[in-house]
């Protein structure tokens, strides 16, 4: 069973740490097309390598990467989560109030066009 106060208290410790972490993501450029996303998967691989987690990257065309991560836990239970490091183009830069790739945090908001972990 899910202790919901003691889960909600961990995300609240580690809200500086995950509003750096999806701001950091959103700096990182992966339009598609052409979807290069070597540099965002070196970073996350950097991310998991620092919190002892192993990867494994898989490419299947020239610079398009992916990574996978498994995090082992003492349940029975399995989590899967499954998302995309790639991201529509910016389109007309007029249009935006904040850079596209510029990854600003206000006001508890992070700003910008990237994938978030």
């Amino acid at each position: 069973m899910v202790n919901t106060k003691k889960l909600l208290g961990e995300v609240e410790s580690s809200r500086d740490e995950v509003t750096e972490l999806c701001s950091e993501l959103v700096k990182i450029p992966t339009p598609n097309p052409p979807g290069e996303t070597g540099r965002c998967v070196s970073f996350i691989e950097e991310y998991f390598k620092k919190h002892g987690v192993p990867t494994e990257k898989f490419q299947r065309a020239e610079a398009k990467t992916s990574i996978v991560a498994r995090i082992r836990g003492d349940s029975s239970h399995t989590i899967l989560w499954l998302g995309h490091i790639d991201v529509v183009p910016a389109g007309n830069l007029e249009y935006w109030t904040h850079k596209p790739y510029g990854g600003q945090v206000e006001n508890g908001y992070i700003y910008g066009r990237g994938q978030v972990i």
